[in-house]
Parts: C-alpha cells; structure tokens; sequence
C-alpha cells in the first residue's frame, strides 16, 4: 500500500495496482476468512482474495478515518467520533468515544489478545481506553510523564512498549507501572 491509499499486488515478479474504489489515505487494510477489508470513501469494500474481485461494499459514513485494525474475525475503524466493528458482511457494533473522553484526541487503534486498545496520539491525553472485542468498556489504563507524538505501539512480553518522538515507554499491563523507558531512541 503507497501513502496515497493504493493497493498493489505481487506476482509473476511485477507489481500490479489492486483497482480499489476511491482510496482515502494510508490505512491497513484487512485480511481474513480470504477476504481483504479496505476502507474507502462510501464505507468498507470486501474483495474476494482468490479472483480480487469486489465482493461487496458495507456502506458506513467513514468521516476521517485514524486508524484500522483487526482481530482473526473483525476489521475495526476508528475515526473522529466512534469506533466501528465489521465482519464481512456488515457492521456489526460501534462504540462512541465521547463515552469514555471528552476530547477527540484518541488516533490509534490496536487489537491484542482479545481486547481493542484505544491510543491517543500524543500526550494531550494521559489514557489507553481498553475495549473487549464486542466493544464494551473494560477499563482505562493511565499512562504518566508520556511526551511527545505517539508512533507505534507494541504488545511484547505481557507489556506495553509505547514509541514516541521523545522515546520509549514500556508499561506493564497488570498494573500499568512504567517498568522501562529509553530517551532518544523511537523504534524497536
């Protein structure tokens, strides 16, 4: 996938533009049940992985789209309000943000062992919001002396490994103690 949303394929050694319909920007795509989930401007297209074939498309106002993830059954959609769940047939649930936060401020969506971590994207908010997989609130996790823009979070060893521009935070899950942290350096 390029910045600009596009897919490509590999085979016979070429590379080959996947036809999607009216990409937004970079976002990850889906893979499951051999079907590739991806978002465009009308909603979430479904292709047939064996023939790359447009299957269907699951009309959903998409708004601007921060970020996706998936589990093994459900791609997941964060945008400026919600979080949405999909199969591949259809949306399934949402969960509304303003819920949990007063501020828009959550960019970052990521699946592990059964729950949904919902990530701001810089310190403008000192909180992981924890969804179980059917989008029901479980807890918050509150992250302290957290600065700069968040890039990428890891889940290694029963920890969350936090990058930044500033540096790495890694925290436990059980209690959330800040059990490492490595300034001037942002990527494992």
């Amino acid at each position: 996938e390029n910045f600009d949303g596009h897919l490509f394929t590999f085979s016979n050694g070429n590379w080959k533009q996947f036809n999607t319909n009216n990409p937004i920007h970079f976002l990850f795509y889906g893979l499951f049940k051999n079907h590739l989930s991806y978002i465009q401007k009308d909603g979430i297209d479904i292709y047939d992985l064996s023939s790359s074939s447009l299957k269907h498309t699951i009309k959903y106002p998409v708004g601007y789209p921060q970020y996706t993830t998936q589990s093994d059954k459900y791609y997941y959609l964060i945008n400026e309000h919600t979080i949405a769940k999909f199969d591949d047939e259809k949306l399934v649930s949402e969960f509304q943000l303003q819920n949990v936060v007063k501020n828009e401020a959550i960019r970052l969506l990521f699946y592990n062992n059964h729950l949904l971590y919902a990530i701001p994207r810089s310190d403008y908010m000192n909180g992981i919001i924890v969804l179980d997989a059917d989008l029901n609130f479980k807890y918050s996790i509150q992250i302290k002396n957290l600065t700069g823009i968040i890039n990428n979070v890891k889940f290694i060893d029963n920890k969350i490994w936090i990058l930044t521009t500033t540096g790495i935070h890694v925290y436990r899950e059980v209690d959330n103690k800040l059990v490492f942290e490595r300034k001037q350096m942002s990527g494992l």
